[in-house]
This record gives C-alpha cells, sequence and structure tokens, in this order.
C-alpha cells in the first residue's frame, strides 16, 4: 500500500543498508522534521508512537526490522477505531511505564532510607557522646568527694558488735546506752 511505502521511503533514509533500526537510527528518524512531517500528514500519532518506542528501544543494543517498525507505526494512525491490538500494546505500554515508575520509586526510597539511615545513626552516635561526656564529669565530680562520702558512711555503721553507736568522749548518753 501507498502508506507503508511512504514509511518505508522514510525509514530507508536512516538505515544503515542493513534492513534493521536501531535506536540511534530511530532517533535519527523522529529527530528529523521531514520524516515526522511526512508520517504526521499520514495520520500518525508521533506522541504515542514515541513512547511505543521507548518501550521498544528499552533493552539496549536493539535492533528491529524494518517491516516491523512499518507495522508499528502503522497501529499508531489517529484516526483507527481502537481494535484488540491497540487496547493490548496500550497495556503493555501502561505496564511497562508503571513498573518503570515503581521502579524509581523504589531506588529513591531506598536511597531515603538510607540517608534516614545515617542521621539517626549520627544522631545517636552525639548523644551517646554527650552521655560519655557528662558521665565524665560526673565521675570527676564523684572523686572530689570521696572523703565526705566515707564519713557520711561512718555515721551510718553500727558500733561494736553489741550494736551501740560510735560515740566520742563528748558525746553525751544516749538513753538506750547504759554505762558501764
Amino acid at each position: 500500500t501507498a502508506l507503508k511505502e511512504t514509511i518505508l521511503v522514510e525509514l530507508k533514509k536512516h538505515d544503515d543498508g542493513d534492513g534493521m533500526i536501531d535506536e540511534d537510527e530511530m532517533q535519527e528518524l523522529m529527530s528529523d522534521p521531514g520524516t515526522v512531517h511526512v508520517l504526521t500528514r499520514l495520520g500518525i500519532d508521533i506522541p504515542f508512537l514515541q513512547d511505543i518506542q521507548v518501550m521498544t528501544y528499552a533493552v539496549p543494543d536493539s535492533t528491529f526490522p524494518i517491516e516491523m517498525l512499518i507495522d508499528q507505526m502503522l497501529v499508531c494512525r489517529s484516526g483507527l477505531n481502537a481494535s484488540v491490538k491497540h487496547i493490548v500494546i496500550q497495556t503493555k505500554l501502561l505496564y511497562w511505564t508503571l513498573g518503570n515508575n515503581i521502579t524509581s520509586l523504589e531506588k529513591r526510597i531506598d536511597g531515603l532510607q538510607g540517608g534516614m539511615r545515617k542521621e539517626m545513626q549520627r544522631m545517636l552516635d552525639a548523644r551517646d557522646t554527650k552521655l560519655l561526656r557528662s558521665l565524665g564529669t560526673s565521675r570527676q565530680q564523684s572523686h572530689a568527694t570521696p572523703a565526705v562520702s566515707k564519713s557520711m558512711l561512718s555515721y551510718s555503721k553500727l558500733g561494736p558488735e553489741d550494736g551501740s553507736r560510735p560515740s566520742s568522749p563528748d558525746s553525751p548518753q544516749l538513753p538506750w546506752k547504759t554505762a558501764n
């Protein structure tokens, strides 16, 4: 048909002669204003075709036969009624796009989680350092007052084994203590 012949002429302009179109050749074709004008005049929905081509060339170093790409372009004509083939292509494109978006979001979430882990660890380390410094200061203060602690302890200790409290010669006798 005339449509196929017209598209074939445009594709061959950008083919290196092997009958296969790689991603670079397709990008060259879609960047050529004359070719895009011809495709538009044939009723091909250029934005939809470009979306399909992104999916088609998703695998690096992919090449496709010219005949397959002609069929792909013909399916993208805007004047056609939707067929099962159109719905299948649109569904595949939708799933592919969603899958890529989900993968991209997962990578972003992983990056954010890694950043959050690092920040939490930094905060915990800072808190631990502050606590250790605080403990070091309180230990220095407790070493400075051991005599107070020992004298306080001596007042709470019982005296001789009879349970009497220690007394100095100046201290008055307590009522529970009997004089010898």
